[in-house]
Parts: C-alpha cells; sequence; structure tokens
C-alpha cells in the first residue's frame, strides 16, 4: 500500500467519524424541542398526533386557564352572610337573664321601627328614643324625650340633653344575638355625670330573640 492509498483511507474515516457526530447533535435537538413544545404548541395538525396525547395536552391547559369556583363564591357568600346579620337585627329582643318579663315590661327592646322606647327604671321611667342603622349593622340610640307615663325623673333636666349624642349603641352578635352597650346622656358632648348610670343597670347587656 502506497502512501497516497494511506492518507486517503484516513481522511475517509475522519470524514465518516464526523458525519456521526453531526447526526448525533441533529437527533438530540430534535428530541430537545419534543420535549419543550406540546402538540398543540407546535400547531402540528391533530390528524398527524397520536389523539391520546393531543388530549392530554388540551386538557392541561384547560385545568390551568379555568378560574378557581371558590373565588368567585365568596363575595357571594359574604353577602349572604352580611344579609343574615342585617335581618337578625330586626323584631323584637329580651335580655338574658330576665327571660321572666314576658309581658315586656322594662327588658326588651323592639328593633322593627325606627323608634324605639327603652326602660330606664322598671314601671317608673322610661324614654322615646330614634335608632339609626349603619352600614356595618350597628344600631346607634339618640335620645328623642322621656316617656309621657313616667312616674319618677321629673327633676332631670330632660331638656338639657343632646339629641345628636348617641345614648347606647347596639351590635350583632353571634346566634342572632345582640350586645346593647350604654353609653349615657350627655351635654353639650360631655357626660352629665349625675346621669351617667341611668339606665345602665336595666340596659346594658346581652339581648336574644324573642
Amino acid at each position: 500500500m502506497n502512501l497516497r492509498t494511506f492518507l486517503s483511507l484516513i481522511a475517509c474515516f475522519i470524514f465518516l467519524i464526523s458525519c456521526r457526530d453531526n447526526k448525533t447533535n441533529d437527533d438530540n435537538n430534535l428530541n430537545t424541542d419534543d420535549t419543550e413544545f406540546s402538540p398543540v404548541d407546535r400547531n402540528i395538525p391533530r390528524e398527524d398526533v397520536d389523539s391520546d396525547e393531543f388530549e392530554t395536552e388540551q386538557t392541561r391547559e384547560t385545568n390551568n386557564e379555568s378560574p378557581s369556583n371558590s373565588d368567585e363564591n365568596e363575595p357571594n357568600d359574604r353577602s349572604q352572610e352580611n344579609r343574615t346579620t342585617t335581618n337578625s337585627l330586626s323584631g323584637q329582643f329580651i335580655k338574658k337573664g330576665e327571660e321572666n318579663d314576658a309581658g315586656c315590661n322594662c327588658y326588651c327592646i323592639n328593633l322593627s321601627s325606627t323608634t324605639a322606647e327603652l326602660c330606664l327604671i322598671q314601671g317608673d321611667m322610661y324614654v322615646n328614643t330614634r335608632l339609626q342603622k349603619n352600614i356595618d349593622n350597628s344600631i346607634d340610640v339618640f335620645l328623642v324625650e322621656p316617656s309621657t307615663r313616667n312616674t319618677q325623673g321629673k327633676d332631670i333636666p330632660w331638656q338639657d340633653f343632646d339629641r345628636n349624642s348617641a345614648i347606647a349603641t347596639i351590635k350583632p352578635a353571634s346566634n342572632g344575638e345582640l350586645e346593647f352597650d350604654w353609653l349615657g346622656f350627655k351635654i353639650n358632648g360631655d357626660i352629665a355625670v349625675d346621669y351617667a348610670i341611668l339606665g345602665k343597670k336595666t340596659l346594658e347587656g346581652t339581648y336574644k330573640k324573642k
């Protein structure tokens, strides 16, 4: 074998190895493309793709795009809760622990109207009030005037008490109950100290639907 023939064989051998390496690289690139892109992403016609693979890919994309049902229903749940609370602040309530007042002579509150008569001293002193419902479902109570059926309190300066300052607040509680918080009468925005606890003992506390 002469030198020229030997060099030719060496050159052919190098060329074959080079071709084989290029083919291997092309195959690897093709596999990478298949992994990164789904049949749907590559816009391959459906008839050229395995039906199971196509349906699996479409199902995955649909699940990713679907909004959460819990997020959609949450505002409705809150609205329903608010409606329930609002409805509970209506009707007649009786103070817990005073259920024996069946005739509602002192320990009841009627929230069916925008006005209510409240008992300060059972059988002797009552006041007519105005009820103002707030957006947070609470109720502010304002003095209007003493009741005409009072047998006590003629020496109390009713005319000096503020009509635009709340004398009590009513807030919804759990299980359809409510909390009555006595604030007291005010004169020029300040608590009327001499009459601060008037009505607190009979009115303040937790009430339930009668």
